[in-house]
């Protein structure tokens, strides 16, 4: 009678919400982006695939440029002409001022400047060949990866558990529990690849220019080492920015202005196990007084992409709760109907990641102060209750994101009938 055991297995799944389903959302147009891209999140209800030929889809004013040759706004990676790559380069230093900086190191100013960049735009057309593309998320060389819908995350959880009373003095419960759970929910994750040319684009264009531009630049009076200059300049940036990206095939449609869109979804990743305890007790010191303390454990706070089991992602899960929480205190009752309690918690440091909210929140100790009054002499079934949480008016925060809390009063009268 006065001890139970309990072993509890539990295996549920969580739905994902509306918005992780149906999402369809311009998240900045491409005016954000210099016009090269807009971005775009969108649910993930259905999977989003990529072409066998990783099409790119060119920012608008490299694909305008090479309409009139012929070349299509998407082409094959690998099949972009050096004098687009060139073109494109050429004009993003232009409108950088990575060109005009360059000019004036070398002393190249007034009519010579703009002789010499006459000279440059006139050398598209003299540049032979096709470019490839290094496709980058993340800074790391990628093949577009087809994302599956999303699918529910699910929990198994086994508890043993036991309560007692010892003496018929102290109570006592513990409860054990082991979690796994998998398929968890990512936040808004970029799945379009951004292709720049790379270095093998940038040294090819580098190797290609002198001949196409080096006669007529130095007809203006240029040196060797001047061309070069240049030349490194134009093959840096063009090697540098993005001049497209590969797109789903479901969000090939341009959308503001035109331009192509980097696309956002949610996805489903990772396993992951913890375990954790709950420790409650309370001791009956004598009719009046009674003393109770609970400790609340969980093995880990933080998951990396390792423990997640997806190594080089940089994917992460965050509990969003302490590792350690405690919590103590006593209370007095008296015979006329009246009683005083006092409580202390303390909650450990934890990391926050959840959306925007990423951040510490740091650990903190709060005081409770509580009183109770019968007031059945007055009214039967007549009562007051008085609690001051954090009677010490610790300033603290409890989330990221949330607003500071100080002392909280609350007093509360309830009549029962009888």
């Amino acid at each position: 009678p006065a001890h139970s055991l309990r072993a509890t297995y539990n295996r549920a799944f969580t739905t994902p919400a509306g918005v992780n389903l149906f999402l369809d959302l311009v998240v900045a147009p491409p005016a954000a982006n210099s016009g090269l891209f807009g971005i775009r999140a969108g649910g993930a209800r259905d999977p989003f695939t990529f072409d066998d030929a990783n099409l790119v889809s060119l920012v608008p004013s490299l694909a305008g440029a090479l309409a009139p040759l012929g070349v299509p706004a998407r082409v094959p990676l690998g099949q972009l002409p050096l004098a687009g790559l060139y073109g494109f380069g050429l004009g993003v230093a232009n409108a950088t001022g990575a060109l005009d900086g360059t000019l004036a190191q070398l002393g190249i100013s007034g009519t010579q400047a703009l002789q010499v960049k006459g000279a440059l735009a006139a050398a598209a057309t003299r540049i032979p060949g096709t470019v490839g593309g290094l496709m980058l998320i993340n800074g790391a060389p990628v093949t577009p990866q087809s994302t599956p819908a999303i699918e529910q995350t699910i929990t198994n959880a086994v508890e043993l558990g036991y309560k007692g009373v010892v003496q018929q003095r102290l109570r006592v419960g513990v409860d054990v529990y082991y979690t796994q759970k998998t398929n968890f929910l990512s936040g808004l994750q970029i799945i379009t690849p951004v292709v720049v040319a790379g270095p093998d684009g940038g040294a090819a264009l580098g190797a290609a220019l002198p001949a196409a531009v080096g006669p007529d630049l130095g007809a203006l009076g240029l040196t060797p080492q001047q061309i070069g200059a240049l030349v490194q300049t134009i093959a840096t940036v063009a090697a540098s920015t993005p001049y497209g990206i590969v797109e789903p095939e479901q969000n090939v449609t341009r959308g503001q202005g035109g331009a192509p869109e980097i696309m956002l979804t949610y996805l489903n990743f990772g396993d992951v196990d913890y375990y954790g305890a709950d420790l409650a007790l309370e001791l009956l010191a004598s009719e009046r007084l009674s003393v109770f303390g609970n400790y609340s454990w969980v093995s880990d706070d933080f998951f990396d992409d390792d423990e997640l089991g997806e190594e080089g992602t940089g994917r992460f899960v965050s509990l969003n709760a302490a590792r350690n929480k405690v919590r103590g205190g006593a209370t007095f009752r008296h015979p006329a109907g009246w009683y005083l309690r006092t409580a202390g918690r303390y909650t450990d440091a934890f990391p926050v990641r959840s959306g925007v909210y990423n951040g510490t929140v740091d650990s903190y100790f709060l005081l409770d102060l509580g009183a109770g009054f019968d007031l059945a002499r007055y009214a039967p079934g007549l009562r007051l209750d008085v609690l001051a949480q954090n009677v010490l008016d610790e300033l603290h925060r409890e989330y990221v994101g949330g607003p500071q809390l100080g002392r909280l009063v609350t007093a509360r009268l309830t009549y029962t009938i009888q």
